[in-house]
């Protein structure tokens, strides 16, 4: 079982609704090019014009899971 909660999905009920883009101006990027700001890959930023609805959610949960990921290894290291 897995302890990543999913989030909601945008637009699921309306497809033709846009689904807002997580950017929060803070664009800094890792070693491995995900944002800091945001956690979606630099793969995923440039996609994202051009992505519908279903793909935007999907590029949404994976950056929600990979912020749940990097706050619990941020709290594992502060915490030694």
């Amino acid at each position: 079982m897995s302890d990543q909660s999913p989030i909601p999905e945008q637009g699921k009920d309306d497809p033709d609704k846009i689904v807002q883009s997580p950017c929060v101006r803070n664009c800094c990027l890792d070693e491995n090019d995900i944002c800091l700001g945001c956690f979606r890959s630099l793969k995923e930023i440039t996609r994202w014009s051009a992505a519908d609805s279903r793909e935007r959610n999907t590029i949404l949960q994976q950056a929600h899971n990979r912020k749940d990921l990097y706050q619990r290894r941020q709290s594992r290291t502060n915490n030694n």
